[in-house]
C-alpha cells in the first residue's frame, strides 16, 4: 500500500476535496489496488449506475464515469485509506481495509437498489449476498478476483468486515457505524450527481470528524450535523420524490409481474446496465417515459407500498444520540404520483414562478397549495353568489384562517373561518350565517374546532378588534383573532371590506407605536403574546380534557410556530422604515403572503442576478424540507387519528408522535439559525424578541 507520508492529513476546518484527489491518486496507483481494478468482477462496476433507476430519469450533473458503482468503490477506498493512516494502523491491516472498502459493492446488480427487492425475490439473495460470493469466489464472474484475494488479502476478515464483524481497534467502524465511508460518499456524491446547488460536502473533513477526532468539538460537532442535514435533504427532496419512487417501483414491477422474461439467474443478475438495455428494452423504455412524465403501459396502477426516511439533527443531545432517524410508510398509485408530477410542471395563474419552481421539490406543499386555492377560489364563488343580495353585504367579510389560510390544507383539514362584522350586529345576520355554513360544509368535510373561536356561530365586531388592544376588554378570542386577521387572515367573502379592516388594523398597531423606534414593537409584542397564549391554550387543553392532545401538540411544534416565525420576519423586514404609510404597507404586501412563500420571497430578495447567500439557501431548504415531512404525515388519516387519539401521559409509546417531535426540534433550530443568517448581529429584531 502507497505510503501516507506525502499525502496531506487535513483537519476538519480546512480540508478539501481537492486534497481527497491526491488520497483517491495514490490508492489507485497501488499495485493491489490496480490489480483489483483490473478484474472483470470489479470492471463490471463502471457499467452500473450508483443512483440506480435515477440515472435514467432525472436531470444529473456529474458525467456517467462518476455516476458508477465503480467511481464511488475507489473512492471509498481512498477514504479508507486516509482514516487508517490517520489512526496509525499498520501497512497489512490499512490494505486490509482499503481492499474491503473497493469490494464492498462489488455484489451490486444492474440499477442498483431500485432492481434489487425484486431481484432478491427471484434469485434469493441481494447484493450483500452476491459480494460475499464473488469475494469467495463460488461464481464463475469472482474466480479471477478469488484467486488474487487468496495471495493479497485475509479474506475471513474481508467478509467479516463488510459483514459488521469486526470492532472498532481494526477499522471495522469504517463500514459498519452510522457515519461509515460508504454512506459519506454516498451522500456526497448523490449531492454532486442531483443537487450541485446545495452546499457541498467535504469527504475527508467528514471522515475526520466522525471517525478520527476523538474530542468532538464544536467545529466537528459543526461538520457531522451539516453531512445528516444533507442527507435528509437528499433523502426528502429526491429519493422520497414521486419521480423516484416512480422509477424504483417500475423497475421492482417490471421484474416481478414477468416483464422481464424468463428465467433470471446469475448471469442476469451479474450483468452490467448495457446487457440489460439490451435484453430488457422495454425497462429502460419505461424509465424514458417517467423522465418525460409519462406512465410506462405495462406500470400497473394498483396500491403499493412506500417508506420515507428523513434525519434530524437534535443540538441538545451529545453526539452518540445527536442524530436522528425518521421512518414512515405510506400508500400510494403510480397515477398518483404523476399527477403531481404533471401538476408542478407549469405555475398556477398569478403566482410567482420562482416560487413554483423552488417547490418542485416540496410535493406536499406544493399539493397543499393547489388543494387550499381550488377549494377556496369554489367557496369564494358560492358565497357571492349567496350573499350579494344581502342587505347586509357591504358591512361583513367571511375571514378564513388556519391551514387555509396559510395555503397548506388538505383532504383531512377543516377550515377555520369567522364572520368580521363592522357596522351591523351578530343579530341581524341570522340568515347569512346558515348560509355560510351551508357552503363551508358543502365542501369541508371535517367540522370546525369546538372552541368557539372559529366556524358558523363565530362573529367578531371590528371595533372590539380594533380599540382595546392590549385592554382590560382584550380577551383572548379577540387578541387570537385580532392576529390571526393579520398574520395568515383570507377572504373569503367582501375582499373590499377584507382590506380595508386590515389595513385599519395595522394602522392601528402602527401609528400608535413611536415614530422613533425602528422596529414596530407594539405589533410584534401582540405576535408574541398570541403565539404564547395559543401554546399556553395547548397546556391547558392537555391538563382539563386531553382532547385531541397529540394533534394539538404537533401543530403547535409546527404550523403554530411557522406562523409566529413568519410573523416575526415580516416584522424584522420593515425595520428602520421611517414613513409609518410605507410600513404599514410593505407589512401588508408580506402578509399577503402565505408563511411559507414570505419566507422564500425575503430569502429571495436579492434576485436572479445576485442568489441569495448559500448559508441563507441552505437554511431556507431546510425549513422547506422539514415541513415538507410534517405535512406529508399530517396528510394520512390514519396519522392524524393516532395523534388525535394520543394523550400526554401516553406519548411515548407514539412512534409517530416522538418522531415528529424529535423533527420539530431540528425545525425549531433550523428557524432560529434562518433568522440569524438572515438578520445581522445589530439587528433590532434580535433584541425586541428579548427585551
Amino acid at each position: 500500500m502507497s505510503t501516507p507520508a506525502s499525502l496531506p492529513c487535513s483537519d476538519s476546518a480546512t480540508s478539501g476535496d481537492s486534497d481527497l484527489g491526491a488520497w483517491l491518486e495514490a490508492t489507485a496507483s497501488d499495485p493491489v489496488v490496480m490489480a483489483i481494478l483490473h478484474t472483470q468482477a470489479f470492471r463490471r462496476l463502471h457499467d452500473v449506475a450508483f443512483l440506480g433507476a435515477l440515472d435514467y430519469t432525472h436531470r444529473l450533473f456529474l458525467p456517467r464515469a462518476q455516476r458508477s458503482r465503480a467511481a464511488h468503490s475507489l473512492q471509498v477506498a481512498a477514504l479508507a485509506n486516509y482514516v487508517a493512516c490517520g489512526r496509525g494502523y499498520a501497512a497489512d491491516l490499512r490494505q486490509q481495509l482499503v481492499i474491503a472498502a473497493l469490494l464492498h459493492d462489488i455484489g451490486h446488480p444492474p440499477l442498483s437498489h431500485s432492481a434489487e427487492p425484486a431481484l432478491r425475490a427471484r434469485t434469493g439473495y441481494g447484493h450483500h449476498e452476491a459480494g460475499a460470493r464473488l469475494i469467495r469466489g463460488e461464481v464463475r464472474l469472482g474466480r479471477e478476483l478469488n484467486a488474487l484475494l487468496q495471495h493479497v488479502a485475509d479474506v475471513p476478515f474481508l467478509l467479516d468486515l463488510l459483514d459488521g464483524k469486526i470492532g472498532t481497534s481494526t477499522g471495522g467502524d469504517l463500514f459498519a457505524s452510522c457515519l461509515n465511508l460508504d454512506t459519506l460518499d454516498a451522500i456526497a456524491r448523490s449531492r454532486d450527481c442531483l443537487a450541485p446547488g446545495l452546499p457541498p460536502l467535504c469527504r475527508l473533513a467528514c471522515a475526520r470528524a466522525a471517525l478520527l477526532d476523538t474530542q468532538r468539538d464544536a467545529p466537528a460537532l459543526a461538520l457531522l450535523d451539516a453531512f445528516w442535514e444533507r442527507k435528509h435533504l437528499i433523502y426528502t427532496q429526491f429519493i422520497g420524490q414521486p419521480l423516484a419512487i416512480l422509477a424504483d417501483q417500475a423497475c421492482r414491477q417490471f421484474f416481478a409481474g414477468g416483464h422481464g422474461g424468463q428465467p433470471f439467474g446469475e448471469a442476469e443478475f451479474f450483468a452490467g446496465e448495457t446487457l440489460w438495455q439490451q435484453k430488457y428494452p422495454g425497462l429502460f423504455e419505461g424509465l424514458a417515459q417517467l423522465r418525460r412524465h409519462r406512465l410506462p403501459a405495462w406500470l400497473a396502477d394498483a396500491p403499493f407500498e412506500i417508506e420515507f426516511r428523513g434525519y434530524f439533527v437534535d443540538r441538545e443531545r451529545p453526539c452518540a444520540e445527536r442524530y436522528c432517524q425518521i421512518r414512515g410508510r405510506q400508500h400510494a398509485q403510480a397515477s398518483t404520483l404523476l399527477a403531481k408530477l404533471q401538476s408542478g410542471e407549469r405555475p398556477p395563474p398569478g403566482r410567482n414562478p420562482d416560487y413554483h419552481d423552488f417547490l418542485l421539490g416540496y410535493p406536499h406543499i406544493a399539493g397543499a397549495g393547489r388543494h387550499s386555492e381550488a377549494v377556496v377560489q369554489r367557496i369564494r364563488e358560492d358565497l357571492s353568489a349567496l350573499l350579494d343580495a344581502s342587505p347586509h353585504r357591504e358591512q361583513l367579510s367571511v375571514v378564513a384562517t388556519g391551514s387555509y389560510g396559510r395555503n397548506e390544507a388538505c383532504t383531512e383539514s377543516d377550515l377555520d373561518y369567522f364572520i368580521l362584522l363592522d357596522g351591523c350586529a351578530a343579530a341581524d345576520i341570522l340568515e347569512e350565517k346558515a348560509q355560510i355554513k351551508q357552503v363551508i360544509d358543502r365542501y369541508i368535510a371535517r367540522e370546525t374546532g369546538d372552541s368557539g373561536f372559529f366556524g358558523g356561530q363565530a362573529t367578531q365586531d371590528f371595533a372590539q378588534l380594533v380599540e382595546h388592544i392590549g385592554g382590560s376588554q382584550d380577551s383572548n378570542r379577540s387578541l387570537t383573532r385580532r392576529v390571526l386577521l393579520l398574520l395568515e387572515g383570507r377572504s373569503l367573502y367582501g375582499d373590499e371590506r377584507f382590506a380595508s379592516l386590515r389595513r385599519r388594523l395595522m394602522a392601528a398597531y402602527i401609528r400608535k407605536g413611536s415614530r422613533d423606534k425602528s422596529i414596530s414593537r407594539f405589533l410584534l409584542n401582540d405576535v408574541i403574546r398570541c403565539y404564547r397564549t395559543i401554546a399556553t391554550d395547548v397546556q391547558h387543553k392537555a391538563s382539563v380534557d386531553q382532547k385531541d392532545w397529540g394533534l394539538r401538540s404537533i401543530k403547535l411544534k409546527f404550523s403554530r410556530k411557522l406562523l409566529y416565525f413568519a410573523g416575526i420576519i415580516a416584522i424584522a423586514e420593515t425595520a428602520g422604515e421611517p414613513a409609518q404609510d410605507a410600513r404599514i404597507e410593505r407589512l401588508l404586501a408580506l402578509l399577503e403572503l402565505p408563511a411559507l412563500e414570505r419566507i422564500h420571497r425575503i430569502a429571495s430578495a436579492s434576485g436572479p442576478l445576485q442568489p441569495p447567500a448559500p448559508a441563507l439557501e441552505r437554511k431556507t431548504r431546510e425549513i422547506f424540507a422539514v415541513y415538507e415531512f410534517f405535512l406529508r404525515q399530517l396528510a394520512e388519516p390514519a396519522n392524524r387519528r393516532e395523534l388525535a387519539a394520543l394523550r400526554e401521559d401516553n406519548r411515548e409509546e407514539s412512534d409517530l408522535y416522538m418522531e415528529l417531535r424529535a423533527s420539530s426540534k431540528t425545525f425549531t433550530r433550523t428557524l432560529f439559525d434562518w433568522l440569524r443568517v438572515t438578520y445581522p448581529e445589530e439587528h433590532p429584531i434580535h433584541t425586541a424578541l428579548v427585551f
